[in-house]
């Protein structure tokens, strides 16, 4: 039996002694056309010319024809690899299996290379000499390119998959929230900065109250409108890393603390249409609720020096009467 591969160059030889020797080869016993010499040599083998040969010598007259032993030629395709292996984006201490599919028409042996270099089994790897490769609590020194070798017997040939890539995914907050002071009625944004490595991996979020979970919270921003009391808290943010990933990375911020102030509210208007004789004291005041307020009065919209509290006196006098005729207080309220 002769077993050749794909592309090999074959010779069968058939020998005979007479006169006037003729010669028919033949396959699976049937003739072969324009077969009809000593030597019968393929160049490029193909597989469908494996089969049974045999060589029918025959002379002149009255001698019998005789014919040679079946030779059986038996062509190996070449290795064909049906599933190349993935690759795969894990986290630290998961375990990740890279798989390859080969066909032949004959026993394939494997063996699985790490960036070039045979990888060995231990206590943590296994299958590196199968079409399966499995890798267990994966650490940092295990990010590589992985290829795998499948060889066939003798002079059958070889292949090498394509390379797949192993990658640790790790995610890390760059910039958590801000803690915010926001008067009661204003709008908040709070925003979180964070990356994964390697980069390119998808990030989800999601926001929590003091712990809480925060529905529909779930983009790298949250948005508080008009805030109140009840938004005050400690805001955080999960971030973790999803798609073709094998286990859970993720990371958590630290908390923005949200304190709302509350609105400035007046509660006493001054009276409007003060009329004063020349010489009488005139007073006006108002009131406001709130922290850390300051008050400015203007007269025809000027500010008056000095006058900077919640009341302010006036003597009317003949200039007082003619230049300030319209006062206001604008009341604002400073950070603490």
């Amino acid at each position: 039996m002769l077993f050749r591969s794909v592309g090999d160059t074959v010779t069968l030889y058939a020998t005979a002694s007479g006169t006037s020797v003729q010669y028919q080869w033949f396959k699976d016993y049937k003739p072969l056309a324009g077969a009809n010499s000593p030597v019968l040599a393929f160049v490029g083998i193909q597989g469908i010319e494996s089969g049974l040969y045999h060589c029918r010598m025959t002379g002149l007259a009255p001698c019998d024809a005789v014919s040679t032993d079946t030779a059986v030629l038996y062509i190996n395709r070449p290795i064909e690899v049906l599933k190349q292996p993935e690759s795969k984006i894990v986290t630290k201490g998961s375990t990740v299996s890279f798989e390859l599919a080969a066909n032949a028409n004959f026993v394939i042996t494997y063996q699985w290379k790490k960036n070039g270099v045979d990888v060995q089994d231990n206590m943590r790897i296994s299958g590196s000499k199968t079409p399966t490769l499995v890798i267990r609590e994966i650490e940092l020194a295990d990010v590589a390119q992985y290829t795998c070798v499948a060889t066939g017997p003798r002079n059958c040939g070889f292949v090498i998959t394509q390379p797949a890539s192993l990658d640790v995914l790790s995610v890390g907050i760059v910039k958590g929230p801000d803690d915010v002071t926001a008067c009661e009625g204003s709008n908040v944004q709070l925003t979180v900065n964070a990356q994964s490595t390697p980069v390119g991996s998808t990030l989800s979020y999601q926001w929590f109250k003091d712990g809480v979970k925060i529905n529909g919270a779930t983009s790298d921003k949250l948005d508080i409108p008009n805030v109140k009391s009840t938004d005050v808290g400690s805001y955080s943010v999960e971030v973790s890393a999803t798609g073709n990933v094998i286990g859970k990375a993720m990371a958590v911020s630290a908390p923005g603390v949200l304190t709302v102030k509350p609105k400035l509210i007046i509660t006493k208007m001054p009276i409007a249409n003060v009329l004063k004789c020349v010489g009488d004291t005139m007073t006006v005041s108002v009131t406001a609720t709130g922290s850390n307020i300051h008050y400015q009065w203007y007269s025809n919209g000027n500010a008056l020096v000095g006058d900077t509290n919640a009341t302010f006196t006036r003597i009317a006098d003949t200039v007082t009467a003619i230049t300030e005729k319209k006062y206001i207080c604008i009341i604002t309220r400073s950070e603490e």
